[in-house]
């Protein structure tokens, strides 16, 4: 999923006044909690460092959750709309499905990838 077509899929689902500023920033956010916390943690990393959106990025750049879990973002910008509008029920509901995206993936990813890490200790 690229960057536009989660600010265009929220949209259609969460009509919002928010800006693509905003949402970007939150896309940033998002995505450097991603390349943090679960990438940056394997051997493999497709990155050397956490990944940061400048509010200039090209809209057609790739986020880094593939299909079948990229659903995610949608689910993280809507709920982000929520909490900000203050309309909490939606936003658990939202919060509740971006988890349960995120815990499937970070599964997934941690299921096919060496962690970083020294030999095991036993003592």
């Amino acid at each position: 999923m690229t960057i536009i077509e989660a600010l265009d899929r929220t949209d259609s689902l969460v009509p919002n006044g928010y800006t693509v500023q905003d949402k970007i920033r939150w896309l940033s956010m998002l995505d450097g909690m991603i390349s943090r916390d679960i990438f940056l943690t394997h051997e493999d990393a497709p990155m050397d460092e956490p990944i940061s959106y400048s509010e200039d990025v090209p809209i057609d750049t790739s986020l880094l959750v593939p299909h079948p879990y990229d659903e995610l973002y949608v689910y993280f910008l809507a709920s982000r709309i929520h909490y900000s509008n203050e309309e909490y029920a939606k936003y658990n509901n939202a919060l509740i499905m971006y988890n349960s995206l995120y815990s499937r993936f970070a599964a997934s990813y941690n299921s096919l990838h060496a962690p970083k890490g020294g030999k095991l200790k036993f003592f």
